[in-house]
C-alpha cells in the first residue's frame, strides 16, 4: 500500500475534521483534530500543508484566548513559509492572525506593524481574506479613535462580501 498516500489522506481528514467542530464552536476537539493533522504532516515532512495547519492552529488559540500559543504558531507558519518560498497570500494570511492577536492584546504597535504588512497584498488577497482584513483593520482603527478611517475599512470590508457567493456577511457589515 502506499504509505504516504495514506499518511496525507490522514492529515487532509483531521485537517477538515478540525473545521467541522470549529463551526460548532467546539474548539477543543477543533484543537485535538489540528494537532493531529500537525503531528502527520511534520512527520512525513509535508511542509507545504504544515504551514496551513499551523495557521489555523494559532487562530484557533487566539479564539480560546491563548495568545502565547497563537502567536507561537503563526511565527512556526512563518517560518516554514520562509523555507519554502511561498507567495504573499501565506504571508498576509499569517501577518492579519498577528495583527488580531495583537490588537486582542491592546498591543497597537504590533497590531499596527503587521497589519501595514498584510496591507501591501491586500489587492491580490481574496475576497474572503480581503473581508477579514478589512474588518480587523477597521476594528483597530476605531479603536485607537480614528473613526474616518475606520468606516473606510468597514465599507471595504462590506464591498468585499458582495463577491460571495452567500451574503450572510454582508448583513455583518452594513
Amino acid at each position: 500500500p502506499n504509505l504516504a498516500g495514506l499518511s496525507e489522506l490522514e492529515t487532509y481528514a483531521y485537517f477538515h475534521r478540525s473545521h467541522f467542530f470549529r463551526i460548532k464552536n467546539q474548539l477543543d476537539s477543533t484543537s485535538f483534530y489540528l494537532k493531529q493533522a500537525y503531528s502527520i504532516a511534520n512527520h512525513t515532512k509535508k511542509h507545504k500543508e504544515l504551514v496551513n495547519i499551523c495557521i489555523n492552529i494559532a487562530y484557533n488559540y487566539s479564539l480560546q484566548g491563548n495568545y502565547s500559543l497563537a502567536v507561537f504558531f503563526y511565527k512556526k507558519a512563518e517560518d516554514a513559509a520562509d523555507s519554502l518560498h511561498l507567495h504573499n497570500d501565506v504571508y498576509s494570511s499569517i501577518h492579519t492572525g498577528l495583527a488580531k492577536v495583537y490588537l486582542d492584546l491592546n498591543n497597537f504597535k504590533l497590531s499596527d506593524y503587521y497589519l501595514k504588512l498584510a496591507e501591501k497584498n491586500y489587492k491580490k488577497m481574496s475576497p474572503d481574506k480581503q473581508y477579514i482584513f478589512a474588518c480587523i483593520k477597521a476594528n483597530y482603527l476605531y479603536i485607537i479613535k480614528d473613526y474616518i478611517k475606520s468606516l473606510e475599512w468597514y465599507i471595504r470590508a462590506n464591498n468585499a462580501t458582495s463577491k460571495f457567493r452567500l451574503n450572510t456577511y454582508r448583513g455583518i457589515t452594513e
